[in-house]
């Protein structure tokens, strides 16, 4: 099971912060959740949960090592130990920052 930095499990909706600009949840996560816990305008997707969003942006299963910017947030999959269950840190970036 996903777990915090300190070896707690992720519960589902919980984002975690990891420090001043880094959170970590898991794949089960809410859009919606990440948009009204970082207070950011994101776009919108067909998906509801981070895991359905990475699938969406990939086309495949996110693995370890993956990571994709939606809106202003930098999302990578920390952990992907078995399909369907991803741990993802969350970062938000700064509005016209260049990096893919």
């Amino acid at each position: 099971q996903p777990a915090d930095p300190r070896g707690r499990p992720l519960r589902r909706g919980v984002l975690t912060r990891v420090d001043e600009r880094i959170w970590e949840t898991n794949g089960m996560t809410s859009l919606r959740q990440v948009r009204k816990q970082l207070a950011l305008a994101l776009p919108e997707s067909k998906s509801v949960t981070i895991a359905g969003l990475l699938q969406e942006q990939l086309h495949r299963e996110p693995v370890e090592g993956d990571e994709v910017r939606w809106g202003d947030v930098l999302f990578s999959v920390t952990r992907a130990p078995e399909r369907g269950r991803v741990t993802v840190r969350l970062q938000p970036t700064e509005t016209g920052d260049d990096q893919p």
